[in-house]
């Protein structure tokens, strides 16, 4: 589909302007570019859009018609063996119906030949002078065919974890638990949160899985749905709240504040708020609509286990591993009551909707039911013979079921105080339950990850969903349509045979997980992984290529060498020779991952970072280790060397910035300040400060010689994780997690500009020679040039999903941009606006990747815009 060429405008292009490199406009941003022309008084031609595609295109776009064609005589094919076998049954039904013609012929001829007959014949004889066989006329079934029909679909198509929608009939070996459940009223949809860091949904009619939502860095916890059914609130061990949009499926914000577990939410009945418990010990109230912290809550002495709001929006409720059940004032933020009586843990509460009465589950195996007007205990529910872990309260407020470890479901009657039935679950421990609307059915989730369905009415298994299988986190259908591809958390792929119901084959190869395939029509398939990526023929199911994949560190100043680490040996440096295209040295020396590099201006010499606390000096002359460098205490993240290549500065989680003479190979001064873990650091080109950039959200500027802080900046309202010095030394960039990018001016000593256009974290700054541009790099997948005089953006270069995007290198020399795709380096020419992907470490990839030109997308960056 043919866009724009005006930044974020999504109108459909009317018009072409023949003297701005062909760039076409919609009806709107046309008048707009027609007065520019006349402004800026430039001569314009406009015309119909016509659109000549690159040679590579061209080569893509005759290459995917060939494979179409084929496709068609395979189908022709196809028929005529469907047809032979459909010959063949025919041929078979002839055959059996004589037989069975010629065996009553043979039947009655031996009667027809007889004259005495035995007692036991007489009465068939009898029966055969009145008979008269009257056939139906032969026919066969109507035979219809779908010999035609096609799909049309994008050949590369992205494979994301909420296309999981498999119908579960496949063994797919292990499960994973599933911590909470939750159905909406409308009684369609299940949600869980569950062990594997995912929150999935179920359509309940259908029994199959709807969404896989990632984004969760570990276990979720538990899960709520907003009354409308618009988001899906989640919490997990990572300490964040995340809010889903369920119609899309997308996640849409992070609540961030507790420094521990978040073990439980509710919403409150108006939509408007969320609550939250924590292993923090405190409870913190949220604005879903401000997405914005309110207040938070402490009393409880430990983990804050299980909340509760009021229907009202008067009170909630917590349970605690203190033991204590408290119902709090919610407009007063104050501790209403305390309830005391449970021997261990509370898991798990809920209120009725008349405010009367409180329910808790806990470890110690009971439910206590507490009321709320005279503050007492109620009564006690005995049955279950280990904890309970769950509850749900129907909104009648007459029934309360519980759940346990135990495996039973208990159905207990609030206002008789006793037990109505029990339902032995014998599945698995019991994690989560909940109750449709109509309180009909209950869901029970249970640990192995299977969701079931009870009819409550008549205490049967209605019916059970498996919950997700622990291995596979993505699928796509071959191109025949015959066969299922997974990914899987196992490091392997699977190929499934769809019409039988078959694991057909593993393909093995891969040493870490696997993170995302695709194919092309040629029964080819990638797949990728941290530590290689490997491009299969699935015909033999055999790889045709297994290439390394590289993370890179810096380049020399000259651009002709290049420090890198394979990721799946990250403690190893290797030295690339750009030029000759091939590798001039490997060294081993560090112990861990190696975090960091930089190379001497006459490359005689690299020096190396690493988590294991060290730096070492390498000389690349002569091949071998110079000098080990110790001193830091933690990881070291960042390290520069001065332009005279006789010192080198290094930042570490230890909060330091260290100097070192690289001459007698000894540190010379340490430098305080910083309050959290270091991550960037920059040397002036004339080597008189250094500038340093911290998690403590400031940017430090050094005094080289005197070894003293001369300025704090401070504005970033989140880690700092790269800072870059104009050639003039005269600005600083700055790129930090608020998503911003900052220019700080040196010899004003204040911020000159904030630049504003990623959606995630900065993790790469850089500024390009002559000190006209900037480059930015964003967890967002993106890669942005800025004008610096301007702020405004220059070019936009994304890469998809899956793909890893590594590191981003300005040059020296000329306004490029050198980008780290983990395969090879690309490069993109700023005044030419062109991105060529042109080197690969493996010539054996390079060959197949240009082969299959539909992994580009996949793989590569691409430009988005550019002006």
């Amino acid at each position: 589909m043919l866009k724009c060429s005006t930044w974020k405008c999504k109108e459909t292009p009317t018009r072409q302007c023949n003297s701005c490199n062909s760039k076409i406009f919609c009806k709107k941003c046309f008048t707009d570019h027609s007065d520019k022309h006349i402004e800026e008084n430039i001569p314009c031609q406009f015309g119909k859009i016509q659109i000549k595609l690159s040679k590579a295109k061209t080569e893509r776009l005759r290459k995917n018609i060939n494979e179409l064609i084929k496709s068609i005589e395979d189908q022709k094919k196809n028929i005529l063996i469907e047809a032979i076998k459909i010959n063949n049954q025919v041929k078979n039904l002839i055959k059996i119906a004589f037989k069975q013609l010629d065996q009553m012929i043979k039947y009655y001829k031996e009667i027809y030949n007889k004259s005495i007959f035995q007692e036991n014949e007489f009465i068939k004889i009898q029966s055969i002078m009145k008979d008269q066989i009257l056939f139906e006329y032969p026919t066969f079934t109507e035979i219809e065919g779908k010999l035609t029909k096609n799909t049309k679909r994008t050949k590369n198509y992205r494979i994301k974890e909420n296309y999981l929608e498999n119908d579960f009939k496949y063994d797919l070996l292990h499960t994973s638990s599933i911590n909470s459940i939750i159905v909406t009223k409308d009684k369609k949809y299940v949600v869980a949160g569950c062990g594997d860091k995912t929150v999935r949904i179920w359509h309940l009619l259908e029994k199959r899985l709807e969404a896989v939502l990632q984004g969760h860095q570990h276990e979720v916890t538990c899960v709520a749905i907003t009354n409308d059914n618009r988001y899906i609130i989640s919490a997990s061990y990572d300490k964040t709240i995340r809010v889903w949009n369920f119609l899309n499926k997308k996640q849409e914000h992070i609540f961030l504040g507790h420094s521990k577990c978040v073990s439980s939410i509710a919403i409150s009945s108006n939509n408007r708020f969320i609550v939250s418990g924590s292993f923090d010990n405190t409870i913190v109230l949220w604005n879903l609509i401000e997405r914005r912290k309110i207040s938070r809550l402490y009393f409880h002495d430990n983990n804050v286990n299980c909340i509760a709001i009021s229907n009202d929006m008067k009170f909630i409720i917590s349970g605690s591993n203190d033991y204590t059940v408290i119902v709090w004032n919610l407009k007063k933020s104050q501790v209403k009551v305390n309830f005391i009586g449970h021997l261990r843990s509370i898991s798990c509460v809920a209120i009725t909707n008349d405010n009367d009465f409180v329910i808790s589950g806990s470890f110690d195996s009971t439910v206590k039911v507490w009321n709320l007007v005279t503050k007492t205990e109620e009564t006690t529910f005995y049955g279950h013979l280990s904890g309970v872990t769950c509850i749900a309260l129907a909104n009648h407020n007459r029934i309360v079921v519980s759940g346990s470890i135990d495996r039973i479901l208990l159905v207990w009657d609030l206002f008789f105080g006793e037990k109505i039935s029990m339902i032995m679950d014998n599945c698995s421990p019991i994690n989560g339950i909940a109750l449709t609307n109509d309180n009909l059915h209950l869901i029970v989730g249970n640990s192995n990850g299977m969701v079931r369905v009870w009819n409550l009415l008549e205490l049967r298994l209605e019916s059970f969903i498996h919950g997700f299988r622990k291995d596979i986190n993505g699928v796509a259908v071959n191109f025949n349509n015959r066969n299922l591809i997974s990914k899987s958390w196992d490091n392997n792929l699977r190929m499934w045979n769809i019409a039988e119901n078959l694991k057909e084959s593993v393909l093995k190869g891969h040493t870490s997980c696997v993170t995302s395939f695709g194919k092309s029509n040629n029964n080819r398939c990638f797949s990728l992984s941290y530590s290689e990526i490997i491009i299969w023929n699935l015909e033999k199911l055999k790889p045709l290529v297994i290439s390394s994949t590289y993370n890179i560190h810096a380049f020399s100043k000259d651009d002709s060498l290049c420090a890198l680490s394979l990721n799946n040996t990250p403690e190893d440096l290797h030295i690339w020779n750009l030029v000759k295209k091939k590798r001039e040295v490997s060294f081993n020396g560090h112990t861990l991952n190696i975090k960091c590099t930089a190379i001497t201006s006459d490359n005689k010499f690299v020096i190396s970072g690493s988590d294991d606390k060290s730096l070492i000096l390498w000389n690349l002359i002569e091949k071998r280790q110079e000098s080990i460098l110790t001193g830091h205490t933690s990881y070291v993240n960042s390290v520069a060397i001065t332009n005279d290549n006789n010192f080198a500065v290094s930042g570490s989680w230890d909060k330091t910035v260290r100097i070192w003479n690289l001459i007698e190979k000894q540190q010379i001064a340490i430098l305080l300040g910083h309050t959290s873990y270091i991550n960037s650091i920059s040397i002036a080109s004339d080597d008189t400060f250094i500038v340093s950039g911290s998690y403590d959200k400031t940017i430090r500027v050094w005094d080289f010689v005197k070894r003293k802080q001369n300025i704090i900046f401070k504005g970033h309202d989140d880690g700092v994780n790269s800072i870059a010095i104009t050639s003039d030394n005269k600005f600083i960039v700055s790129g930090s997690s608020d998503k911003t990018i900052r220019i700080w001016n040196l010899s004003e000593k204040k911020e000159e500009a904030v630049i504003i256009g990623h959606t995630q974290a900065v993790w790469n700054v850089g500024v390009v020679n002559g000190n006209k541009f900037l480059v930015s790099r964003s967890t967002d997948k993106s890669i942005i040039v800025w004008g610096i005089e301007n702020k405004k953006m220059r070019a936009f270069i994304s890469i998809s999903d899956k793909a890893p995007l590594q590191k981003v290198i300005t040059s020296k020399f000329d306004n490029k941009i050198y980008i780290s795709s983990g395969f090879g380096i690309s490069t993109f020419s700023i005044e030419g606006n062109t991105l060529d992907h042109d080197f690969f470490f493996d010539k054996n990839f390079e060959e197949l990747i240009n082969d299959e030109l539909c992994f580009e997308d996949w793989l590569l960056h691409q430009i988005s815009y550019s002006e």
